[in-house]
């Protein structure tokens, strides 16, 4: 009898053992189940991430080059302005240097006779009479009496 109760506790032991380590799979397959659940939310957040990236990376590249494009082209439209500027520039220094060169062959010969004007008509000044009737600055009513400096005469045409 002793040997069958040493049995018996024995397979008891083997029984609790093989319960225990039973329990143990279950909760490590669960665990596993778990881990695994994890393992594949973080792949599909890591390629939703990589996606998102390649997404950005993409917009940011294409707004580079838009604007890269546009910096071209008003450094162009700035360029060809200052083209325009320089040669306008060159053209006013040549013309310029030209009537600077005509000018001075002008005064080095001296004038014809023949190219003086010849005045047609003579007024003596003795001739040139101007109507106070008709000047309104001659007129008495506009002649200031108590005025400390007269008002300048008007030009003579």
């Amino acid at each position: 009898m002793d040997y069958k109760r040493e049995i018996d506790r024995i397979e008891k032991l083997i029984e609790d053992n093989n319960a225990r380590l039973v329990q143990d799979i279950k909760r490590h397959e669960t665990e596993l189940q778990e881990k695994c659940q994890q393992i594949e939310s973080l792949k599909k957040l890591i390629e939703r991430t990589r996606k998102e990236q390649e997404n950005d990376l993409a917009m940011l590249k294409q707004r580079h080059e838009q604007i890269l494009s546009l910096e071209q082209e008003t450094h162009q439209i700035k360029q060809k302005k200052l083209e325009t500027h320089l040669k306008q520039a060159q053209q006013a220094t040549l013309m310029e240097a030209v009537l600077n060169e005509f000018e001075q062959e002008q005064h080095l010969h001296p004038p014809r006779a023949s190219s003086l004007p010849i005045p047609t008509t003579h007024h003596p000044p003795s001739l040139i009479h101007i109507n106070p009737k008709n000047n309104p600055y001659m007129c008495q009513k506009y002649i200031p009496k108590e005025a400390i400096s007269w008002p300048m005469p008007p030009p003579r045409f």
